[in-house]
């Protein structure tokens, strides 16, 4: 007959597992798929918003906006970010933007964070 205290630890543990992942899943950023850039708008304090025209961004940090990401003009990388990003605009070429945490800008809206980008 199997221990019933060793299944309850066992199961605990499990549940201890499940929750960890869950958690690491979704604190996870996200890759975009293919896209070409179709706005970049400059707002106010530096921030570089970016537009593309297949729909709204992944949003797996459940940003309140998902229709721009941003550059944090205070991360590290931000003014290589600013160039890749301006460059491929220029010339048509398509990325992929890997996207990770919700900036605040402005009192009520946050967007995805550009944390890397890889111009195809």
């Amino acid at each position: 007959m199997i221990n019933n205290r060793l299944i309850r630890q066992a199961m605990r543990v499990m549940c201890a597992l499940a929750l960890l992942l869950w958690i690491a899943a979704t604190q996870a950023g996200s890759w975009t798929e293919v896209i070409l850039i179709d706005t970049l708008r400059q707002l106010q304090a530096g921030y570089l918003l970016v537009q593309h025209t297949g729909g709204p961004w992944p949003n797996s940090d459940y940003c309140s906006a998902s229709n721009y990401a941003v550059i944090d003009p205070e991360a590290r990388g931000a003014n290589e970010l600013y160039g890749i990003l301006v460059s491929a605009h220029l010339v048509h070429r398509r990325v992929k933007i890997y996207l990770n945490g919700c900036l605040k800008v402005g009192p009520t809206t946050s967007y995805p964070i550009i944390a890397q980008v890889v111009v195809l």
